[in-house]
């Protein structure tokens, strides 16, 4: 009887019955931890693999929990036998929306809190990680005052202080915090209450830390304590500095993070803000900080797009306190910053000791790097300085001047003439009322130096600046002004050393028009360089050409192109010479006027002659014609002279 019942049961199921699912096998019977009490003892042994997040192939098992507000749970998973993973879910359909967590059989511990308004959803996924699973224990627990979240990213830590903050919890009216050294007693634990969620701790000292916080709920209970966070108290010295303050060379320091702490750099404390707010800021002034002049020296490298990029300089009341921030100058970093700023602090706070470097990015994204040569915090001279922030831009015959208007200044002078002039006695004397100033008819590569001083009223000006050096490019050194080489006598020797670094090389721009007919042979020679070579284009734009072709040094005939075409052509060349360092270069052409004649008309006049009529194109004294049947090649068959 057993027999026949075992061979009708293998004959049943492959016309459509199967085996009853494990419980929690799929998304299709999830089992409610509402329904079974904790701990839960269970088996992955013959469940399927549908969980496959996170590289997992496992046997896994479905749970989940409908979540009241204000409510956590905190799930553990153990096993005996094979290597257990727990996933974390909440919301969406099983297998769950968003994670909430992660862990293998070293760190399978993990908690939410359900901060929303409504009920949520939590699904937790047990899994055998690539196995065929085994015995496993699923322990849980609900708590309806559970611990706010806190950890140690929730901490900025200064050389005497530490500022605590964590997470809002629904139903709390305040909270509890504890901390005490590494190595103290519970007896020992300092207690203080708050009715905000951060709170500065300020009885600290030299030495390792911990903290604990609770929530204080409306209803009287005092809720779960969170692990204990660890933070050191670097112990620095703070004493307060006076006016003159100078601090140089601090490291790069970038402008993005994802996390907010505090810390000691070089004698600065360096705020590092959630998002992209960062902040240098100099030791505590016992001075008064009204009228006293600030002078940064700094360069800044941004690793994304340039725009959006801002940096300021402030004061502040406290080190860490970024909102009390004032502030008094404000640069838009277009590119790279290189330069020195200067301005007069007005209108400072009576509680603003702390003078701060704060640099922004309004988009939120992206890094980038100050280096501060220096910073200096020294009374003011006068109310009147000159002009600071320059920014030049050149060319081969002109440059373009831009400066921060720092102190709300409505005019400036500015003098100008070849490096080593008198500034007093000599140069070009320019008033403007703008922050910016282009200068003209300058010689190509030519030292500049340049001078500015600020017309604070009638009659008052600031001392001028100190002098600003450029040199002017030489020309070719762009496309707007390429050298026409029909001006030039050829060989041309020229360098490169001084041209602008277009990439990986220094180039020269030329160019010249042929006329319909006439054509031009060139070649370059290196002179002191590894390499040298010319690209040629047709067309009306340097940039914007038909490339027609490339030729080197190497190169054993030169290079000719003959304009074919019924209407003139420029042809562009860029000379590539040395690498970045730049060189010198011999450059020959040889330029052939002799047009091709324009062809009339060939009219039949009898007697077994043709009348071919032409223009001579030029100034040609002689003529050679080929002639032949239809399709002979010129050269091999009659030819005259005339």
């Amino acid at each position: 009887m057993s027999n026949f019942l075992l061979s009708l049961v293998f004959l049943l199921l492959p016309l459509g019955l199967s085996a009853q699912l494990i419980e929690g096998d799929d998304c299709s019977n999830p089992i409610d931890l509402s329904s079974i009490s904790s701990p839960y003892i269970g088996s992955t042994i013959n469940a399927a693999d549908d969980y496959s997040e996170n590289d997992l192939s496992g046997s896994d098992l479905m749970f989940y929990y409908d979540l009241e507000p204000g409510t956590s749970i905190c799930v553990e998973g153990t096993d005996s036998n094979f290597s257990l993973v727990l996933a974390m879910y909440v919301g969406g359909d099983c297998p769950g929306g968003t994670m909430i967590d992660y862990g293998d059989y070293f760190n399978n511990r993990m908690c939410y809190t359900n901060n929303a308004g409504s009920i949520e959803r939590v699904w937790i996924i047990v899994d055998s990680y690539g196995g065929p699973g085994g015995e496993f224990q699923l322990n849980w627990r609900l708590d309806e005052h559970p611990a706010p979240l806190f950890d140690d990213s929730n901490i900025d830590v200064g050389d005497d202080f530490a500022i605590l903050r964590w997470g809002s919890l629904p139903g709390v009216d305040g909270w509890e915090v504890r901390y005490a050294n590494d190595d103290a007693k519970a007896p020992q634990w300092k207690v203080l209450k708050t009715t905000t969620n951060e709170v500065m701790l300020t009885e600290v000292e030299k030495g390792y830390y911990k903290v604990m916080v609770r929530a204080l709920y409306n209803d009287g209970i005092a809720g779960t304590w969170t692990e204990k966070v660890y933070f050191e108290i670097s112990g620095m010295d703070t004493e307060e500095v006076s006016i003159p303050l100078s601090i140089n060379n601090v490291d790069y320091y970038s402008i993005y993070t994802s996390t907010s702490y505090l810390r000691i750099m070089g004698g600065y404390y360096a705020i590092e803000a959630e998002g992209s707010k960062n902040s240098l800021v100099t030791p505590k002034f016992s001075d008064d900080l009204e009228g006293a002049l600030v002078t940064l020296e700094c360069n800044l490298e941004v690793s994304n797009d340039d725009e959006g990029y801002y940096l300021f300089v402030g004061t502040l009341s406290e080190p860490w306190d970024m909102g009390s921030f004032k502030e008094q100058l404000r640069i838009n970093s277009l590119g790279i910053i290189k330069s020195t700023y200067q301005v007069i602090l007005k209108d400072v706070p009576e509680d603003h000791k702390y003078v701060a470097i704060m640099l922004y990015n309004e988009f939120g994204f992206g890094s980038g790097y100050l280096h501060v040569f220096d910073l200096r915090v020294e009374e003011a001279v006068s109310g009147c300085i000159p002009p600071s922030g320059f920014q030049v831009n050149a060319g081969s015959n002109f440059l373009s001047l831009f400066w921060v208007n720092a102190n709300n200044y409505d005019g400036w002078h500015l003098k100008y003439g070849r490096t080593g002039f008198d500034v007093d006695t000599e140069g070009e004397l320019v008033t403007t009322e703008d922050v910016f100033i282009d200068i003209e008819d300058l010689e190509p590569n030519t030292s500049y130096d340049l001078y500015l001083r600020t017309i604070c009223e009638v009659g008052r000006e600031s001392e001028w600046s100190d002098p600003i050096t450029i040199k002017t490019h030489i020309l070719g050194d762009y496309c707007n002004d390429a050298v026409d080489i029909s001006t030039l006598t050829s060989p041309v020797i020229e360098s490169t050393a001084n041209a602008f670094a277009n990439g990986f090389y220094k180039d020269l721009y030329g160019y010249i028009n042929l006329n319909p007919g006439e054509s031009i042979e060139i070649q370059i020679v290196q002179a002191d360089s590894s390499s040298a070579f010319c690209d040629v284009y047709a067309g009306e734009d340097c940039d914007d050409g038909e490339w027609l072709g490339y030729f080197d040094y190497r190169e054993g005939v030169p290079f000719e192109w003959k304009n074919n075409s019924e209407v003139p052509v420029k042809l562009w060349f860029v000379f590539s010479v040395g690498h970045r360092d730049g060189g010198a270069f011999e450059f020959n052409w040889t330029l052939n006027p002799c047009m091709d004649p324009a062809i009339l008309g060939l009219d039949p006049i009898g007697g077994g002659k043709a009348l071919l009529s032409f223009i001579e194109n030029g100034d040609a004294s002689l003529w050679e014609v080929a002639y032949g049947r239809k399709g002979f090649v010129p050269g091999k068959l009659w030819s005259c002279r005339f």
